[in-house]
């Protein structure tokens, strides 16, 4: 019984947390969520990024009941996103925020190799325009770079990451809707696709375009290509 109860708990705890963040975490409940033993970890490089699935007006239906439309595109977005996750050995969903849903990895371990960071990349990029072939309003941006990752607080536990890669990410999302194209990486997340040689990093810009990016100056990001598809870049 005790054996099936665990089970249940993980069952649970993988939809609401990171894979890796499980064990450590049932350990801390066990210890009353004591928080001076609280979870949290410093990632030296991962990737991390914003996809904002641009909800759509009227989600609310005419019926008496005002029962939402799930066959909506802003709905299927959001499951085209699990799909993609579901698939990704690297790249874990950190959270969703209403239309906006964030994610990022590898975290399963604070130093990662460069091989494994390309690989990571490729995936996040692949995502994008996976995600894009469902909804042409999807917006979405990129960076790979150091960051913290804990999880909050004692109640409806939320496992975050914060720190400058993750305000990045989000600016250079915001820089390329200004720039009217969706969909832009940084620098620092194209170098890692392209020293790993996937074929992904040519459906963006090979000549960095500089942004103006709030409360960082000028950043250097790469657009996603006018014609890209995304039939072969599944992650």
């Amino acid at each position: 019984a005790a054996a099936q109860r665990q089970a249940e708990q993980e069952t649970l705890l993988a939809s609401i947390v990171p894979r890796h963040v499980i064990e450590p975490l049932m350990a801390w409940m066990a210890q009353g969520f004591d928080p001076k033993r609280a979870i949290t970890r410093h990632y030296e490089a991962a990737c991390i990024g914003f996809i904002g699935l641009n909800n759509s007006a009227g989600l609310v239906s005419d019926d008496a009941a005002g029962a939402l439309d799930t066959d909506d595109a802003f709905f299927v977005a959001h499951r085209r996103v699990d799909e993609v996750l579901s698939r990704s050995a690297l790249i874990e969903k950190v959270k969703t925020i209403g239309d906006v849903v964030m994610l990022g990895g590898p975290f399963h371990r604070e130093h990662t190799d460069a091989e494994t960071l390309s690989a990571a990349a490729s995936q996040i990029a692949g995502m994008f325009l996976a995600v894009r072939d469902v909804s042409a309003t999807v917006t979405a941006g990129a960076h790979l770079g150091e960051m913290q990752g804990a999880v909050l607080g004692t109640a409806r536990l939320c496992f975050d990451v914060f720190g400058d890669a993750v305000n990045t990410a989000s600016r250079t999302m915001a820089a390329a809707v200004r720039e009217g194209r969706a969909v832009a990486v940084t620098a620092a997340l194209h170098e890692a696709m392209r020293r790993g040689g996937d074929t992904i990093q040519e459906e963006f810009n090979g000549e960095a375009t500089e942004v103006a990016a709030k409360g960082k100056g000028v950043i250097q990001v790469h657009m996603l290509r006018r014609h890209a598809h995304a039939a072969s870049t599944l992650p």
